[in-house]
């Protein structure tokens, strides 16, 4: 892994590394999302530490703030992979999906709390984002017969816009026996779903289906949608991405099942930055992740980049700012903000 990484420093130069956090503050330890501030700090979600931790713009380590816990200040994390961190031009948000409800914690930049909004749950979260004057993004899975997930758009008072897509989510099957639910028949690689990007900063909502080379690109101050029409190829499934997929927690349970398709998706993940667009597909457990940057002007795409984060690595945009954080053999955290290659 210390070859990759060397190897994708000398393609992407490193443009700040960021502290380790002193013992103090906590150890790093399943990180999910970072958010960028006004002032540059660096704000990386942790949701098995129950904590926030900040940085400087220059790397320095500055605070770190949250505690495990249902009450006014704290974080539940019940489904953790799905919590989220937002900046939204003024102040810091803290998303904390539970199996219960949803609750939105607003944070001043100095630290103070600010307050909270919470709503009932009515379906899986997958993902959501936040931004300028209150629009928020909100991805989720409705336990509806058949399962549906949906792509919505909020104002600020959490009303309804509009269904930026609906789509049958097909990701995981009932597995019955004698009319009793034994286990899950999950297909890996699900490529027949939504990934959506937008964050402070960047003029668009991203948002592409994994099946199709195309991005949709909807503006945030309104104006007509733009398609970039990628001329991609799909990897086909080798046996070490089977192998990986297995494992997976989940797939340690005798009665979960997976099923296999030929080809992996064109990209399950997108990032902007600037007047580009990372598009990218990343391995479930290693996150060994390839893909391109993208121009946003005419399309136009970088030769292909391949890199390793290790287990519990990933990769964030936030600000216009790039920034990966990998894992070693000895589980060791090393977040560092990137400048890739935007050139062929």
């Amino acid at each position: 892994m210390l070859l990759t990484l060397l190897m994708v420093m000398a393609e992407w130069a490193p443009a700040v590394a960021f502290e380790t956090p002193p013992e103090r503050a906590g150890f790093l330890m399943k990180p999910v999302s970072l958010a960028v501030d006004g002032q540059g700090r660096v704000h990386l979600l942790d949701v098995a530490a129950f904590t926030v931790f900040v940085w400087r713009k220059d790397g320095g380590f500055e605070r770190a703030f949250g505690r495990k816990g249902p009450g006014p200040r704290e974080f539940t994390f019940d489904q953790g992979a799905y919590a989220r961190v937002f900046y939204d031009g003024r102040d810091i948000l803290v998303f904390d999906a539970s199996r219960q409800r949803q609750t939105l914690h607003r944070i001043a930049p100095d630290g103070t709390w600010r307050d909270e909004l919470s709503w009932p749950v009515s379906g899986r979260t997958l993902t959501a984002a936040a931004w300028g004057h209150g629009w928020f993004l909100h991805l989720q899975d409705y336990g509806i017969r058949p399962p549906e997930s949906r792509l919505t758009l909020y104002d600020a008072d959490r009303r309804k816009v509009r269904d930026l897509a609906r789509y049958p989510d097909t990701a995981f099957k009932h597995r019955v026996k004698d009319g009793r639910f034994i286990g899950w028949t999950a297909h890996a690689f699900h490529a027949k779903k939504y990934v959506s990007y937008a964050d402070h900063g960047f003029p668009y909502i991203a948002m592409a289906r994994c099946d199709t080379p195309v991005i949709e690109l909807v503006p945030v101050k309104g104006g007509a949608t733009r398609r970039l029409e990628l001329r991609l190829k799909r990897k086909p499934v080798a046996d070490a991405d089977r192998k990986e997929f297995l494992e997976l927690p989940y797939m340690a349970n005798p009665n979960n099942r997976a099923v296999f398709p030929d080809f992996h998706p064109y990209f399950n993940g997108l990032l902007g930055f600037g007047d580009h667009l990372l598009a990218y597909v990343q391995s479930p457990v290693r996150r060994r992740t390839e893909g391109w940057v993208i121009s946003l002007e005419d399309g136009r795409r970088t030769a292909p980049w391949s890199l390793e984060l290790g287990e519990g690595g990933g990769l964030f945009a936030s600000a216009n700012r790039l920034f990966a954080l990998t894992v070693d053999d000895d589980g060791e955290f090393r977040l560092q903000e990137l400048r890739p290659p935007l050139r062929r």
